[in-house]
C-alpha cells in the first residue's frame, strides 16, 4: 500500500529524472542497433586454427578477394592466396577480374602440385 500512495504523488518531472539513464540506454541501444549474422555467413562452415588438421601437408586453405573498392563494375584485381596448413608454405597471385574459370586457372597455374 505503502508504493501505491508513493506512486500516486510521484510527479512526471521526477519520473523523468528517475529514468533518465534507462531512456539514454534505450536509444543508444535503437541508434546502434547489433549487426544480425548474415545468411550466407551462418550456412558457411568455417573452421579456428587450433580445429584444423596439421598433420599432413598438403591441407590447403584459398581465399580470394575482391580489390574494387565500393562498385564492383569494370575491371578489378582479386588477389588469390593459398596456405598450407601444415608447413605455412603460402603463394598468391592476381587476377584481373572474376569468374570461377579465371580462379581455376591461377589455381591449376600455382606450384602446389
Amino acid at each position: 500500500m505503502e508504493i501505491v500512495n508513493k506512486l500516486k504523488k510521484i510527479s512526471s518531472a521526477e519520473i523523468d529524472r528517475s529514468l533518465k539513464h534507462e531512456k539514454e540506454v534505450l536509444r543508444l541501444a535503437n541508434k546502434y542497433p547489433k549487426k544480425r549474422d548474415q545468411l550466407l555467413c551462418s550456412k558457411v562452415p568455417t573452421k579456428t586454427s587450433a580445429e584444423m588438421l596439421r598433420d599432413s601437408p598438403g591441407r590447403l586453405q584459398i581465399d580470394c578477394v575482391e580489390h574494387c573498392g565500393m562498385n564492383t563494375a569494370g575491371q578489378y584485381i582479386n588477389s588469390l592466396s593459398i596456405v598450407d596448413i601444415f608447413s605455412g608454405w603460402w603463394e598468391g597471385d592476381g587476377i584481373i577480374g572474376n569468374g570461377q574459370e579465371r580462379a581455376l586457372i591461377a589455381i591449376d597455374e600455382t606450384h602446389i602440385r
